[in-house]
């Protein structure tokens, strides 16, 4: 400071992302850290936890002092056993300028984990002792004449199954010592002795019917005493539900799935418990209740996992317009390239692409026994590094009204690091322009101009817009408008699995995949709700409020980066196939039936797309104008596309209609 007032050519800062990111972290001598923002309009104040004093003198200095005094902890026996009460322990030391021990030392701990301190050896599962007495306190002294103490943490032995719990140790400050940053805290645990007991937990809740190698995985977490060797198999789960084991999925007990051991000290393992079988009937999704039961040396937890079985079945379609690609029909397709690098033919279109005899790939979801499809690929056929992308409309096309755009997608990443590129569709577009984006510096060329609702599907999950709806307006950015934050892939990593996907969340294969997964994709229009659904997971649903009502379909591929990907000779890498495209025409909601019985109205209905109950909703009114409101109801899935909502009321007369999400 200079006559009081703070000196700012001694702090010291760290600018991220220069002046237009309006971020700054700094720092100062007496080690507190000032992270600004100008966009979120805030100053944060972070100390680090070391004691100091500071003094500002009446000549304006700045001084700072630190005690002489530092203090560590360390574990001296990391594991309490509650079997023979063997306590973990734990060490406090002090280091002194010149190890001057002469006087006693308070440290104060703080204290947390999954395990209870006790305040007596009565409850709780474990006290810390010093010399045999119980602490009560979160201070321990370090005697006069030694810079250590050896602090036990003894465990209860109660008669309650519990899991492998954990005890978690900080330094807390204290007005005459300084904690060592790098000693500062540890963690210890505490085994059960009661004999072992299984638990199920959900590791990824749900399977897709078709696909092959798709599963449900969970967790079997052993609790009391784990100083066994466990074996499980599938006589040691129940199920129940709405789908039928051996009808719609099935268990084993072959290598590598199970049986599954859990070895001495092992506390958990996940497996791989149920697959789907593909009954090419339309049921609706099915629900698969997964409980445990007792084996050879351990008993089972009560507890119950709900896991869900999607269907892949849609109903009859009204088919307006499909293309299969078992023949070339490159003529009444328009195609469309854009790129940074003014090199007019660096993408690749292959109609009639027989990617099975050229990668290997098995069928498309819609296919018999051919096949064939459409490939599309960017930006590998030059050394440039340039972004650029591709769009394919069938000619002379436009759909309005409710319908929706279903196709089999295979879509397949880069090996290369940093080179991550998307796959591109949509619905309402006027099939005259290349709709795209660049998320490099600078967008798309200036002037570019973009119509229709396209959505961009990430490779490989990098969360550089994993899922995102873009329309027009050209943005400053030079890039179309996101009409909705997305979806990040983090939020789908138990639908997209990895494996038989190359990234957990994102859809895409690895090359030459050893799990080669198909998607069915669909995107749905139902007067202004406009839904992409993944393997018949919703992704997101976006009110339409654009001009783009109607329109032509497209088909693409995006590299939004300026890099180029592996993508020589058999490389088939980051490309995407078509297959079985089509568009069909949807009706929507319909009520079928309505009944009031005293107070409670029930509503029977249908919606030609197989959706969830929990994605409707009830809304009434006192009048059939409105406005309508969401009303308090139970509906549910009565069978494929039909449903039932029962809604209560007093009121002498009131209108009621369905909504979809």
């Amino acid at each position: 400071m200079t006559n009081g007032i703070p000196d700012l050519s001694q702090r010291f800062n760290l600018a991220i992302g220069g002046a237009a990111a309006g971020r700054d972290v700094a720092w100062d001598p007496a080690n507190n850290i000032f992270i600004a923002s100008s966009g979120l309009g805030q100053v944060r104040y972070y100390s680090l936890g070391v004691t100091a004093t500071t003094i500002t003198t009446s000549d304006g200095q700045f001084l700072i002092s630190s005690p002489a005094t530092t203090v560590s902890i360390s574990n001296a026996v990391a594991t309490a056993y509650e079997q023979g009460n063997a306590s973990a322990s734990f060490a406090l030391i002090r280091a002194s300028d010149g190890e001057d021990y002469s006087q006693p030392l308070t440290v104060n701990l703080t204290i947390a984990g999954t395990a209870t301190r006790a305040a007596n050896l009565a409850s709780g599962d474990y006290a810390f002792r010093t010399n045999g007495v119980v602490v009560s306190g979160n201070s321990i002294v370090i005697p006069a004449g030694t810079n250590l103490v050896f602090v036990e943490t003894y465990p209860t032995n109660d008669l309650v199954i519990e899991p492998t719990e954990t005890v978690t140790i900080n330094l807390a400050a204290g007005g005459n010592y300084s904690i060592n940053p790098a000693a500062r805290n540890i963690t210890q645990v505490v085994v059960d002795n009661e004999p072992s007991q299984i638990l199920a937990t959900a590791a990824s809740a749900s399977m897709y019917e078709r696909l092959t190698n798709d599963y449900v995985r969970v967790t079997v977490t052993r609790w009391g005493d784990t100083n066994t060797s466990l074996v499980i198999d599938t006589t040691n789960f129940t199920f129940a539900g709405t789908a039928t084991l051996g009808a719609d999925y099935y268990v084993t007990n072959f290598w590598p799935y199970m049986p599954a051991t859990l070895d001495p000290g092992q506390v958990t393992t996940n497996i791989y418990l149920l697959f789907p079988i593909d009954d090419n009937v339309l049921e609706g999704n099915e629900s698969i209740i997964i409980g445990t039961a007792a084996g050879d040396g351990f008993t089972a937890a009560t507890n119950l996992v709900t896991a869900t079985l999607v269907d892949d079945e849609n109903a009859a379609e009204t088919v307006l317009w499909s293309d299969n690609f078992n023949v070339d029909t490159s003529a009444s397709w328009d195609v469309f390239f854009a790129t940074t690098n003014n090199a007019p033919e660096d993408y690749t279109v292959n109609f009639a692409y027989d990617y099975y005899a050229s990668q290997g790939i098995p069928p498309a979801p819609r296919s018999s026994a051919d096949t064939l499809g459409v490939r599309l690929a960017v930006n590998k056929n030059d050394d440039i590094a340039a972004a650029a992308a591709l769009n394919l409309y069938p000619k002379g096309k436009s759909f309005s009204g409710n319908f929706a755009l279903r196709f089999d997608m295979f879509l397949i990443v880069n090996s290369i690091s940093g080179t991550t590129e998307y796959a591109l569709f949509g619905i309402n577009h006027s099939g005259t322009k290349t709709n795209w984006f660049r998320n490099s510096a600078g967008g798309v060329p200036a002037g570019w101009l973009f119509d229709g609702l396209f959505y961009g599907v990430e490779t490989d999950a990098a969360a550089l817009g994993d899922y995102v709806l873009y329309s027009s307006p050209t943005t400053a950015g030079n890039n179309p408008t996101a009409l909705t934050p997305g979806r990040n892939a983090s939020t789908l990593t138990g639908v997209f699995k990895a494996p038989p996907f190359a990234y957990a969340g994102a859809p895409a294969n690895p090359p030459f995949s050893f799990t080669p997964s198909w998607v069915d994709v669909e995107i749905s229009q139902i007067n202004n709700a406009v839904t992409l659904k993944i393997d018949n997971t919703v992704i997101f649903t976006y009110t339409n409020t654009t001009p783009y009502t109607s329109g032509n379909i497209m088909l693409g591929m995006n590299d939004g980066y300026d890099s180029i990907g592996n993508g020589g000779a058999g490389a088939g890498e980051c490309a995407v196939i078509y297959d079985n495209v089509r568009v069909v025409s949807l009706s929507g909601i319909k009520v079928n039936n309505v009944q009031r019985s005293g107070n409670n109205t029930t509503i029977q209905f249908s919606f030609d797309l197989n959706d969830s109950a929990s994605n409707f909703r009830v809304q009434s009114a006192s009048v059939v104008g409105g406005p309508y409101a969401d009303a308090t109801a139970t509906i549910t899935q009565t069978g494929p596309n039909s449903y039932q909502a029962v809604v209560s009321s007093t009121a002498a007369v009131q209108f009621y209609r369905i909504r979809h999400l």
